[in-house]
């Protein structure tokens, strides 16, 4: 495993302070949380019987506009596999553990889980501590099904089982920006780091060269700053085709507001992890002039399937993210690869996964295949198999898919 040379070494850690403000949460400061169970018993109309199949939720957070939003989804898919015969009749339990992006948490959710043989596999991982997570799980061959790849760490482990771009996201969106908006000049506007430099030459070269289009206009701001005005006016220089904000939601939300202000009316592309259409409505008043990236195309028979599922487990359609999408079809992945196994241990979905080829989402992601390596960036991020991103807009209440649902890949040119 050659972690850390990853886009030479130095790049990888650009993607991963890049992914932090994609994953994150500005006000989630909260102590570190207690495992939390759920399982047939919170289901309530549980068909399923017999000692349950075990399942491990690893996040960061545990707030709601957070990466935990993912346990929502993660809920409302066991309530329905359960509601239906759960895994040839044993129902699925799940338990959530959360590391504040601390390395010490975020190294014992792992080896408890790894130690706890009922545990099965982990769904939906969201931890930027793949350093930590991913050497414990191989160690325990224990499968991340729908892991989202942050880090370098996690690009190359061969027990993750990423269905998106993940930390690779940045990318995405700047491909949406020129490839479904036709862009030909880019405002990227991103929280400042120590890696962000490195991450910006990453964009020009991988996305905007190949396009034959000039660099992106690179305007940092603070984690912290409130009035991002001046930000703006730099984003806006020379009339660029999209600004694209690939910030915390508490700075895409100020941007936004002091764009509107000053009267730009350049399309604005917010990367949407954390995006809701609640949120988008009552922080925004409405997506005017706002585009949203996407993983998951929001239509379709698979996506109407995680619409009436959500809402069935209690949950506001409105309140779904792209991080409550991914948790529901972590474990509705789960469920069908399991049920045609003969039997379910770590070893054989493993070993499942390892096999997958054309997974169809019935176009609410490209088809997944497991069976053999991504290409992405040269093939040096092998598990991320699904390099694409789509866009959508804010309408009556939803998001709506832009060029029907077409995806972009940043890594190949239209």
């Amino acid at each position: 495993m050659k972690r850390g040379a990853l886009f030479g070494g130095v790049c990888g850690l650009a993607a991963a302070a890049l992914a932090i403000t994609a994953c994150s949460s500005s006000s989630s400061t909260e102590s570190a949380s207690p495992a939390v169970t759920i399982g047939s018993g919170s289901a309530g109309t549980s068909t399923a019987h017999g000692t349950p199949i075990n399942l491990a939720f690893l996040t960061e957070f545990s707030t709601q506009g957070s990466s935990g939003d993912g346990w929502a989804g993660i809920q409302a898919a066991i309530k329905y596999v359960n509601a239906h015969g759960g895994i040839k009749g044993r129902p699925l339990t799940a338990t959530e553990c959360v590391d504040n992006n601390d390395p010490n948490l975020a190294g014992g959710c792992a080896t408890n889980t790894a130690n706890n043989s009922s545990i099965i596999a982990s769904v939906d991982q969201t931890t930027l501590q793949g350093s930590v997570v991913e050497p414990v799980f191989e160690h325990a061959g224990l499968p991340e099904v729908g892991a989202n790849a942050f880090v370098a760490a996690d690009f190359d482990s061969p027990v993750a089982f990423a269905t998106d771009i993940g930390g690779l996201g940045g990318l995405g969106a700047v491909a949406a920006a020129t490839d479904l908006l036709h862009a030909k000049k880019v405002g990227f506007v991103y929280v400042q780091s120590p890696a962000a430099a490195t991450e910006v030459a990453l964009l020009n070269s991988v996305v905007m060269a190949p396009r034959h289009l000039p660099s992106v206009t690179p305007v940092g701001v603070s984690p912290t700053a409130g009035d991002l005005s001046a930000a703006v006016a730099k984003a806006d220089e020379g009339s660029p085709g999209a600004i694209v904000l690939y910030t915390g939601q508490a700075q895409a939300n100020a941007f936004v507001k002091a764009a509107r202000q000053q009267g730009v009316t350049t399309p604005i592309i917010i990367f949407a992890s954390l995006e809701t259409a609640s949120a988008v409505q009552q922080q925004l008043g409405g997506g005017q002039d706002l585009y949203f990236c996407t993983s998951f195309t929001h239509s379709g028979p698979f996506y109407d399937d995680f619409v009436s599922q959500w809402a069935a487990a209690g949950n506001s359609p409105s309140l779904a993210d792209e991080f409550a999408i991914n948790g529901w079809l972590s474990v509705t992945m789960f469920a069908q690869v399991a049920r045609a196994l003969p039997t379910v241990t770590r070893a054989s979905v493993l070993s499942a996964f390892n096999e997958l080829n054309n997974y169809s989402t019935d176009g609410m992601l490209p088809p997944l295949s497991f069976s053999k390596p991504g290409t992405a960036l040269g093939g040096k991020a092998p598990r991320i198999v699904n390099p694409t991103m789509g866009l959508a807009q804010y309408q009556n209440g939803t998001f709506v898919p832009i060029a029907g649902g077409k995806f972009t890949n940043p890594f190949v040119v239209p």
